[in-house]
């Protein structure tokens, strides 16, 4: 069957227009202008929906302070109200959006249009646990990447539910997905944001305590490594720090996403020296009688080796 030559035409200056931002140098203003026309094309339906969310990706990457001031307001909205007509790959894809914004524009700069977005990724993690698909796997870093970046945003949108457990369902959410992480960045954000929250909530540290010890043993061994001198050192920050890839032959826009990784505050923080900081700030949370007798409560394998790590 034929494809309407309208609809074929429609998908080939989609098509042209997602390679143009892929490989465009630098931002004109003629190419964010085109920004505008996205949101009727997301109306249109499903068929060219990823392409359309690509664009509006790209877009970001290309000049993220345009989009955000300009657009901003409007694109947020568009995702949320799309977020809940959509499911699957279309989900994460709107979640990719939604992760590029929060890298790429700065805390102060975030409109107030994606606190709705949060509210929808919350709900979402209070609503489906024990899911462990793609979709609340990316939800879950969005809410990681919140709590490192944002904390008191985070428990603002908390206290809104007017829930009194919704906190301790989600974090069981997080700990239990952690396990089915495979990304070594997923490892080590979902750390730094139960650390971040552990450190600020006693009650919360004190019923999570064992799986906080555990996760982090399990996730320090994940992302860390021993140098010839043998001296443990983060595997993903010296990656950035030694990376000798010059991008020959890549596009642009792949090279605006590794310029995104480089730049983001959570990938230049040492998982060792943040961790042995946290847990300084636990031990003056508890004090040192209730910390050591709930860290020599855990199985003995999992303290030696965090023993090994705070050394």
């Amino acid at each position: 069957m034929t494809k309407d030559p309208e609809m074929a035409l429609l998908e080939d200056g989609l098509a042209l227009w997602l390679a143009l931002l892929q490989n465009a140098p630098s931002s004109t203003p003629h190419l964010i202008s085109l920004f505008e026309g996205l949101e009727e094309l997301l109306q249109l339906g499903s068929e060219n929906l990823k392409t359309s969310l690509l664009i509006m990706e790209c877009t970001i990457l290309l000049d993220p302070f345009s989009i955000s001031t300009r657009y901003g307001r409007a694109l947020l909205s568009v995702c949320s109200r799309l977020y809940t007509d959509v499911s699957g790959e279309a989900q994460i894809l709107i979640m990719n959006i939604l992760l590029t914004f929060l890298k790429t524009v700065s805390k102060d700069n975030w409109p107030e249009e994606i606190e709705s977005m949060f509210h929808v990724i919350l709900s979402s993690l209070r609503e489906r646990e024990g899911d462990y698909s793609k979709v609340l796997s990316t939800n879950i870093y969005i809410v990681f990447y919140l709590v490192v970046l944002d904390l008191p945003r985070f428990y603002r949108l908390i206290a809104s539910f007017n829930d009194d457990t919704i906190l301790q369902t989600i974090v069981t959410g997080w700990i239990d997905q952690s396990q089915h992480f495979y990304r070594m960045e997923n490892h080590k954000l979902s750390l730094l944001a139960l650390l971040t929250l552990a450190v600020t909530d006693v009650e919360l540290t004190k019923y999570f305590f064992n799986d906080i010890i555990k996760l982090m043993a399990r996730t320090v061994d994940k992302c860390t490594d021993t140098d010839d001198k043998g001296f443990r050192y983060d595997i993903l920050l010296r990656k950035l720090k030694t990376d000798s890839d010059h991008l020959i032959g890549e596009t642009k826009d792949y090279q605006r996403r590794k310029a995104v990784v480089e730049l983001d505050a959570t990938s230049r923080i040492d998982i060792l020296i943040f961790v042995r900081g946290k847990v300084s700030e636990l031990q003056q949370l508890l004090g040192l009688e209730v910390f050591y007798k709930l860290f020599w409560g855990v199985d003995t394998q999992v303290t030696d080796r965090v023993a090994e790590f705070l050394s």
